[in-house]
């Protein structure tokens, strides 16, 4: 499958089934992971009059936020394959002149030479059909002296509360290409910490660090938790086909996934992922 084909359905799927599925859970999304997203923020450090790239910005939150720390000197663009999921952005309240959103493929999308300081992004990077291909494009937009930080998911197992979902699913569906090759583009392509750095150094980067990051993530009571992963998760596009009992099936098989996590104040689970941090080097 060649790489624009792949770039092709990666937009199909955000801008129908995948985009809707953002923006109708957003807000409980972002309040899941936002603890998380301030790790990297904080790592990523943006500095008054800095420019920055937030690439896949998704619903623009923590764009939002970057352009009220670089200021009016400052500026910041954030890139998504969806227009859906930007129109929710481009809707926020009270936006920055300093804050731009932008419908492009950041794997291949001609960015600029050397106009971004800093390349941040928080569970964006990982459905990069080749993302070595994907990496050197975008250090051609960073300044010589630009760095890089992200966020990615470690192993399925390390984080329950997206893949005990999803397994519970796929005994009952049939599971994407994503679910058999760990590499293929999906919330875990990015699991192993030496292919990050073997994708990073063959792109051209320098000072590569990954280093471990683990958080709670509560997910409210066990209704709630079941509720929200058949609305949103790595097993919604295989949904969106089941109905009936097959459908009834796949919540049952969820909510027992998510029982051996469930306690007085609700479904926790461990979380596991990557802080990234990287410069673009010579």
């Amino acid at each position: 499958m060649s790489e624009r084909t792949e770039v092709g359905m990666q937009a199909e799927f955000w801008n129908e089934a995948g985009g809707r599925m953002w923006v109708d859970n957003i807000e409980q999304t972002h309040a899941l992971i936002q603890p998380l997203g301030d790790v990297v923020l904080e790592k990523a450090a943006p500095q008054a009059g800095e420019s920055v790239l937030d690439v896949g910005c998704g619903g623009g939150l923590n764009s939002v936020e970057i352009a009220e720390r670089v200021g009016k000197t400052g500026y910041v663009l954030g890139v998504d394959v969806s227009e859906m999921i930007l129109d929710y952005a481009r809707a926020q309240p009270g936006l920055q002149d300093n804050l731009e959103f932008a419908c492009v493929d950041a794997a291949v999308e001609d960015l600029g030479k050397e106009r971004f300081d800093l390349l941040f992004s928080r569970f964006g990077v990982m459905f990069f059909e080749d993302p070595k291909a994907a990496f050197a494009n975008m250090r051609s937009c960073l300044k010589p002296d630009g760095r890089v930080a992200f966020l990615c998911w470690q192993a399925p197992q390390k984080n329950p509360w997206l893949s005990c979902p999803m397994q519970a699913a796929f005994e009952i569906l049939d599971p994407p290409e994503a679910a058999i090759d760990p590499r293929a583009p999906g919330p875990f392509s990015m699991a192993e910490a030496d292919w990050i750095e073997e994708i990073l150094a063959d792109a051209g980067y320098e000072a590569v660090q990954v280093e471990n990051i683990e958080l709670d993530m509560p997910m409210g009571q066990l209704d709630d938790a079941v509720s929200y992963s058949m609305r949103f998760g790595p097993a919604v596009e295989a949904l969106s086909q089941a109905h009936g009992e097959q459908r009834d099936a796949v919540e049952a098989a969820i909510r027992k996934s998510f029982e051996p996590f469930a306690g007085p104040d609700g479904v926790v689970g461990p979380t596991a992922t990557w802080l990234v941090t990287a410069n673009r080097g010579a």
